[in-house]
């Protein structure tokens, strides 16, 4: 994805660090493409992930700058991982903006199900 957009348009982050740190907003705001690769579960609340992918006007605090700058962000974001997102999102604002993509086995993986006797192949590709 990153070759699409190039590496100057492209930031990443982490879920955990985007809710907690008052500085990643700053990091990620002017990007086209956001990549964040969830290798922890994450459990809380996702309040700048929403104003993220809800088109909000957001505020973004830089290091050794005494006004932070509001912008819209107008990039897309992919968070990538294999455990689930425990989201605290009581109103379902989050579920209406994500598309969820769900991992399709390897073709390595999908090769198990098929097994020669000795005679003929039994099973059948997926």
């Amino acid at each position: 994805m990153t070759v699409l957009v190039g590496k100057e348009n492209t930031g990443t982050t982490r879920l955990k660090k985007l809710e907690t740190d008052p500085f990643e907003m700053s990091q990620i705001l002017f990007k086209h493409l956001v990549l964040s690769n969830e290798t922890e579960a994450y459990q809380g609340g996702a309040e700048n992930l929403k104003a993220l992918v809800g088109s909000d006007i957001l505020k973004a605090n830089e290091k050794h700058q005494n006004d932070p700058r509001h912008e819209y962000f107008k990039g897309h974001i992919v968070l990538i991982g294999k455990n689930p997102l425990s989201i605290t999102d009581t109103g379902g604002a989050l579920l209406r903006r994500v598309r969820l993509i769900k991992e399709r086995p390897s073709m390595s993986a999908r090769r198990g199900r098929i097994y020669y006797t000795g005679q003929e192949v039994n099973g059948k590709e997926i």
